[in-house]
């Protein structure tokens, strides 16, 4: 038992993810090459409110589906002094999706593109996120937050499907 507890570990502890990091003019931009298809990928990304979740500062999204195609979000931060929310309208886009804010009491742009491209066996996301405030928080500190945010959010999309992928090994091999 301690064998495959050990051997879980490793298999997990043994691949790290390299985030990169930068700024593009207002937007954030955080990439990172992921060990898994576009597929498996894609298959947590077309999910509007687990995906919005996986952002560490996100306590609570709404979705209502659109007759466009698109979904309404009803998004709330964890906030600096208080919670921060804002209504946007995601959208599907050939590689990911897409999200723009439409209306705020908080925020006067929030902006988020999600792409993924196939990389041989492999994909590569790129998030990119543009946030302005309504308050007055230095744009470099709202940014290195988000930064932070978005290497996280990478870190636990490849978490989830390396889980997945352990799972699916163990049911493959007879094991619960």
């Amino acid at each position: 038992m301690n064998l495959i507890v050990l051997s879980l570990l490793w298999a997990t502890s043994a691949h790290a993810l390299q985030v990169e990091r930068e700024r593009k003019g207002p937007y954030v931009v955080v990439s990172a090459e992921l060990p898994h298809s576009i597929e498996a990928v894609n298959s947590i990304l077309r999910e509007d409110v687990k995906t919005m979740k996986l952002g560490q500062a996100v306590r609570n999204v709404t979705a209502t589906p659109l007759p466009n195609g698109c979904t309404q979000l009803l998004v709330v931060n964890e906030g600096f002094a208080k919670d921060l929310s804002y209504i946007a309208e995601r959208c599907p886009t050939e590689n990911g999706w897409h999200s723009k804010m439409v209306s705020s009491d908080d925020f006067d742009d929030h902006e988020i593109i999600w792409n993924t491209d196939p990389l041989g066996p492999h994909s590569k996301v790129t998030i990119q996120v543009k946030v302005s405030l309504k308050y007055p928080v230095p744009q470099f500190l709202v940014q290195r937050i988000v930064g932070g945010a978005l290497a996280e959010t990478l870190e636990k999309i490849d978490a989830v499907l390396q889980a997945e992928k352990q799972t699916t090994r163990g049911d493959e091999n007879g094991q619960e």
